[in-house]
Parts: C-alpha cells; sequence; structure tokens
C-alpha cells in the first residue's frame, strides 16, 4: 500500500479515525441528507445559505474500483436503501483502490470538476 510505504503515521491516524471517526452507523446523516435533497427550498448543498438550486440537490460519490474496504456496488446499494432510491447520487469509479484520492487525484479532481459543471 503506498500510503504505510510513503506516510509513518498513516497506520496510526487510520486506526485513530477508526476508533473516533465517524466511519460507521452515519444512517441518520444520510437520511438528513436525502430529506434535504427532496426538499425544493431546502439548503444548497454548494452554499447552505443560498436556498436551492446550485447543484440542483445531487450527490457524488466516487470509489475505487478494486478497494477491498468500500465495495462500490455494495456502498450503491446502501446509499439506494438508505435515500430510497439513488436517483439523486451519481456514482463513479476510478481505476485503484482505497488510496484513490491520493494515487488518482488529479483523475478525482477532474470528477468533481465535471459534477460541477453538469450540475450547474
Amino acid at each position: 500500500n503506498w500510503q504505510i510505504q510513503n506516510h509513518q503515521g498513516y497506520i496510526k491516524a487510520n486506526i485513530s479515525s477508526i476508533r473516533h471517526g465517524p466511519i460507521t452507523g452515519e444512517h441518520r446523516v444520510w437520511k438528513e441528507m436525502s430529506q434535504a435533497l427532496k426538499s425544493s427550498d431546502g439548503p444548497s448543498l454548494r452554499d447552505p445559505a443560498a436556498g436551492s438550486g446550485a447543484l440542483q440537490n445531487r450527490i457524488l460519490v466516487i470509489c475505487g474500483r478494486v478497494d477491498p474496504v468500500i465495495v462500490s456496488d455494495e456502498l450503491e446499494e446502501d446509499i439506494a436503501a438508505i435515500l430510497g432510491s439513488s436517483e439523486d447520487v451519481t456514482f463513479e469509479t476510478v481505476d485503484a483502490g482505497h488510496d484513490f484520492p491520493a494515487t488518482r487525484s488529479a483523475q478525482v479532481v477532474h470528477s468533481i470538476m465535471d459534477f460541477w459543471k453538469r450540475s450547474a
């Protein structure tokens, strides 16, 4: 794993995230997001003070195609179950593992920029 080989504190930080971070049991947050997406006058995802419309209330989820930790098909099913559907969510995969934000950062930024352009 690139991060383990190149970052001395990676394992310690990862363990700390699992112990103290909101990694599991976030269904309440997803439900709140679902309600905001369905509300025509709900907060914008780009600017909460701006009202609806800035990103047409859509979510972009980017996953690594060969990620053994977060399996994209399973995540898509989970999100659809929590939100009632996944129609407000755009899923993209990159040809990488769990470390894709570091190893495929240019592709991730490009995906986000394209999503913003399509959603504007």
